[in-house]
C-alpha cells in the first residue's frame, strides 16, 4: 500500500467509490417504509446536497474524465463474478458477470481507514 498520492486523488476517490449513492438508495427504499419519513428526507436531502458538492469539487479539478489517479493507480477495476440465475421456465443459468470495483489511490481496494482501524500508515 502506497501514501504516494495527492488530495485531487482522494477527492476522486470519495466520488467514485460510491459509498453516498448506496445511503442515498438505502434511505430512498426506507422512507417509502417508515412512518418517520421526515428524518429520512432530511437524509437525503443532505447525502444529496453532498454528493453535488463532490461532483463540483470532481468538475473544477478536471478528475471527472480521469481513468487513473496521479500515480497510475486505477481508479476503477473490472473483475468477474460468478452467478446463478433461475428464470420464469425454471431454467437454471450460471455463469459470469462484470462487475466494477472502486480502488483507493493507495492501490487497495478497503479504505485504509477500514482497513487498518483508521490509522495513517
Amino acid at each position: 500500500m502506497t501514501t504516494n498520492y495527492t488530495p485531487a486523488d482522494s477527492l476522486a476517490y470519495l466520488k467514485e467509490n460510491g459509498l453516498i449513492d448506496a445511503a442515498i438508495e438505502a434511505l430512498y427504499t426506507l422512507a417509502d417504509d417508515m412512518s418517520a419519513s421526515e428524518q429520512a428526507d432530511l437524509a437525503i436531502s443532505v447525502l444529496e446536497t453532498l454528493q453535488k458538492i463532490l461532483a463540483y469539487e470532481v468538475r473544477v479539478h478536471q478528475l471527472d474524465t480521469a481513468t487513473h489517479y496521479s500515480n497510475d493507480v486505477p481508479l476503477t477495476v473490472i473483475e468477474l463474478e460468478p452467478y446463478e440465475e433461475v428464470d420464469t421456465d425454471g431454467v437454471r443459468h450460471t455463469g459470469v458477470r462484470p462487475f466494477t470495483i472502486c480502488m483507493h489511490p493507495s492501490g487497495v481496494v478497503p479504505h485504509p481507514a477500514i482497513d487498518n482501524g483508521g490509522e495513517v500508515a
